[in-house]
């Protein structure tokens, strides 16, 4: 019980808010729930509350796309959702604007939990980012199970169709007449559309511009091309029956990958925000059991450990969290903050100046081309330029604020400086013997004596006495081992706040991680690059299942590239320059398709588009299309498999660090370097003796 009264009456008006706060949180959802369940709506009224909403979300997003802070934002997800190629504009702008309202409301949150948990700038703009970072993933999750179900209801409409068309030999009754879900039926209205309008090519390609979902793409082209030009049949099956068992052979691979993704990834993401919540939990542990580590903790050491932990804890977030998220490659690949700063010309002229000539830009430029970027060699230095620039500012702006915040903490400190240490300002009874303001203005007072020069030599028994009136003089009771004990912590007070300042080499901590910055947009090349590889081999598939019904339609090869064109989006570039400059030399053009890719699948697939330029045709030269495919499909998943277990084997053990690093960082450290610092300390008194 006087434990819990000494905690009480030590709490202070900030502790009491934050008490106060979550206590207020927690009635208001209790009473909601209470509300939520006794309290029944009627149909209409639920439906008139639903337009209300929509309204009031489709005004925010219109107030929000206004706004440069949410403008950038908004853009991106809107994009983000507008690839899915499920959702209706309105549905992605309330969906959009209600993400954005939430993040602002987390980033929010985040900075007020900060300023209470955190007392400098730097580790409150990284918990700020750690909440940001992680509800941008929790966002992208929720979008990949949108995508799964997708693709759930995709391959069962594929399926019914596939049924329909059995019975009735026709595309358009086929689609009629297939039972599809929710989700996708505006994928089979819009397909419809198209396979019934009487400018069926032009709509075909307004649709593979409204929609980038590429297995939604193939399925609309097969659609449209066996009804437009008609089916081949050999004995029970057909072109178009073979291409959408194809086509579903591909969607449930897909599932497949996201399942077992599911399934060995779980929640391991959340181990890496351990990290930061040890960080939190230590430091006010370790400063409450021995306040004497308090000090590390505002030092410069200390301000350095603490950002380091929390922000390796939010790139092992990032990492795990994406390395099960499926991306989707963005054609600009520059981030916002480097285009900002591309439109400076001071920047710029940095940028030419410090520019890689040689060999360096040729690799570069190399990497960049099989990365499918359309950044230049200029632009990709600029991004490293711009990445070590903002971290060379946070770093300086923390160890300019740190020694402030650490002499800030030194002077309201009253403690004693050893670790074994105990200094207490109350009698047996509990009585206050002196003031925390009194004890304060006694720390100036000596600290002011040993700034003018006076009380140096501390074992002389005439600055001892001299010390010990001027203590008696604010706490007369004071034994003779109160006094020494009185004496040290003044000594030890003035000694560290006299050390806490700025040193020329703390900036030497801020050129080191602003060239390890510097290296970060390599990293990001390479994995762009592995994702452009996993991109082309995703198109090659796609593009498997076009010339199933290309080939039995016996167009010629120029022909059938320009239908490859439409379809494709990795290699839309080089397909397109082959098929308008096919005419003056096509197996050059076709060669130079076949050098700039990456997948050795697509070069065998354009070896074979090569003969029949004029020794085969089509048909003869993709004959073993099915077979092929087949080899290939087992292949990939093999292949997938491995990835996925190697991937979240490497993830498990980045996970892990974080929390490694707190233990290590935030307790090991500071017990070892308070213990070796008072060990040096007794062995000098020692010797002196």
């Amino acid at each position: 019980m006087e434990k819990i009264k000494s905690f009480v009456s030590g709490m202070d008006t900030t502790s009491w808010i934050l008490v106060g706060g979550i206590f207020l949180m927690i009635v208001v959802i209790i009473g909601y729930s209470v509300y939520s369940k006794k309290h029944h709506v009627s149909s209409a009224d639920a439906a008139l509350q639903r337009k209300r909403k929509q309204k009031y979300w489709n005004n925010m997003y219109q107030i929000m796309s206004d706004s440069r802070i949410f403008k950038g934002h908004i853009e991106k997800l809107t994009k983000r959702l507008k690839q899915m190629s499920v959702y209706r504009l309105e549905e992605i702008r309330v969906g959009a604007a209600k993400f954005t309202a939430k993040l602002a409301l987390y980033v929010v949150i985040a900075f007020i939990a900060g300023c209470i948990l955190f007392d400098n700038p730097v580790s409150i703009g990284l918990f700020v980012a750690a909440a940001y970072v992680i509800y941008q993933s929790q966002v992208e999750k929720s979008i990949q199970a949108s995508v799964l179900r997708v693709y759930r209801e995709l391959k069962a409409g594929i399926a019914s169709v596939r049924l329909e068309y059995r019975k009735s030999r026709d595309v358009l009754v086929s689609l009629e007449n297939a039972t599809y879900g929710n989700r996708v039926a505006g994928i089979f209205s819009d397909i419809k559309s198209v396979v019934s309008s009487t400018n069926g090519q032009q709509a075909l390609e307004n649709y593979y511009e409204k929609v980038p979902f590429k297995e939604v793409q193939t399925f609309a082209m097969i659609c449209y091309n066996i009804n437009d030009t008609g089916d081949e049949f050999t004995g029970d099956t057909s072109t178009f029956d073979q291409s959408l068992l194809v086509m579903n052979s591909d969607i449930n691979q897909k599932i497949e990958q996201y399942d077992y993704e599911a399934m060995r990834y779980g929640k391991v993401e959340w181990l890496s925000m351990v990290g930061i919540l040890m960080t939190i939990v230590l430091r006010y542990l370790l400063s409450y059991m021995m306040p004497s580590v308090a000090i590390l903790y505002n030092s410069i050491a200390g301000v350095l450990i603490q950002n380091g932990v929390i922000a390796y804890s939010i790139y092992a977030y990032w990492t795990v969290a994406h390395a099960h998220i499926r991306a989707f490659m963005d054609t600009d690949d520059r981030p916002d903050i480097v285009k900002w700063f591309m439109k400076k010309n001071w920047f710029l002229k940095i940028a030419k100046r410090t520019e890689p000539t040689g060999k360096k830009r040729r690799l570069t430029r190399a990497d960049l081309i099989k990365a499918f970027s359309k950044r230049t060699t200029l632009d990709f230095h600029a991004q490293r330029l711009v990445y070590a620039i903002i971290v060379w500012c946070v770093l300086i702006i923390a160890v300019i604020t740190a020694p402030f915040i650490q002499k800030k903490y030194l002077w309201n400190y009253t403690k004693s400086f050893d670790i074994t240490g105990s200094i207490d300002y109350k009698d047996e009874d509990g009585n206050e013997i002196i003031s925390k303001e009194d004890v304060l203005r006694m720390d100036k007072a000596y600290y002011n004596t040993r700034a003018a020069g006076e009380w140096e030599d501390q074992s002389d028994e005439t600055v001892t006495t001299e010390i010990n009136d001027f203590l008696l003089s604010y706490m007369p009771k004071l034994t003779t081992m109160e006094l020494e004990d009185q004496r040290n912590r003044l000594e030890a007070k003035y000694q560290n706040i006299r050390n806490a300042g700025f040193h020329w080499y703390y900036i030497l901590i801020a050129y080191g991680a602003a060239a390890i910055a510097y290296m970060v947009p390599k990293r990001g090349l390479k994995k762009r690059i592995e994702l452009a590889k996993e991109e082309e081999e995703e198109e090659f598939l796609q593009l498997q299942v076009v010339m199933m019904v290309l080939a039995s339609m016996n167009f010629d090869t120029r022909e059938t590239l320009g239908h490859l064109v439409q379809i494709a989006d990795i290699h839309k570039s080089m397909l397109a320059r082959c098929y308008y400059g096919y005419a003056s030399d096509p197996v050059a053009e076709l060669d130079r398709v076949q050098r700039h890719s990456q997948s050795e699948n697509f070069k065998q697939f354009i070896a074979k588009l090569k003969e029949t330029v004029e020794d085969l045709s089509i048909q003869e030269a993709f004959a073993d299309l099915e077979a092929d495919r087949s080899h290939i499909m087992n292949e990939r998943s093999a292949y997938i498999r491995d990835s996925i277990d190697r991937k979240r084997a490497a993830m498990g053990q980045l996970a892990l660090r974080p929390m490694l690093l707190a233990i290590y960082g935030m307790l090991v450290f500071p017990l070892m370097y308070t213990g070796i610092t008072q060990m040096s300390s007794m062995t000098e008194k020692v010797g002196e003796l």
